[in-house]
């Protein structure tokens, strides 16, 4: 099964947050939303990890970044 990303190019919470100079609070905030809001991840176990790609993608349709 082909995979869209490579594992090697997820980021961590505290990595997205540093990328995007927020708090590390605010991006698991927006990983517990249930509306456009949340911020879109993948769960590995108890770990959080984002593509940046999608994460480009969700700001855009959020923010029109």
């Amino acid at each position: 099964m082909a995979s869209a990303f490579i594992l090697g190019d997820l980021l961590t919470a505290d990595e997205l947050a540093a990328l995007l100079k927020v708090h590390v609070t605010w991006v698991y905030a927006r990983t517990r939303c249930r509306s456009r809001e949340r911020i879109p991840h993948l769960k590995i176990g108890k770990y959080l990890r984002f593509d940046p790609a999608t994460v480009t993608q969700w700001l855009q349709d959020q923010y029109g970044a």
